[in-house]
């Protein structure tokens, strides 16, 4: 289970590899900004790795959870978590 978390992590840091990437090639890019706005989809992320391998055995009902498979739950659970941030911060704005 452990390795299976570690391999989780690994897709989360994938994610924050690319949003790193096309972050630091706008202008007015600050790490503090950037950390700013992805801590908390960082530990939504984690949070969503943590309740997949918790809730294994339900899960493998539906989705088979091997060491290749995790990774992509890590990171696509990042990147929706992003679009919809996305969408809220779209619709909100004034």
């Amino acid at each position: 289970m452990l390795e299976l978390f570690i391999v989780g992590l690994i897709g989360i840091m994938f994610h924050v590899g690319f949003q790193l990437d096309k972050a630091t090639l706008k202008e007015d890019y600050d790490w503090e900004i950037f950390i700013r706005q992805n801590v908390f989809n960082w530990f939504v992320s984690i949070a969503i790795v943590c309740l997949v391998l918790f809730a294994r055995e339900e899960v493998e009902k539906y989705f088979e959870i091997t060491k290749l498979s995790i990774p992509f739950i890590g990171y696509f659970g990042a990147e929706i978590f992003n679009k919809f941030k996305g969408i809220f911060k779209n619709r909100f704005k004034k």
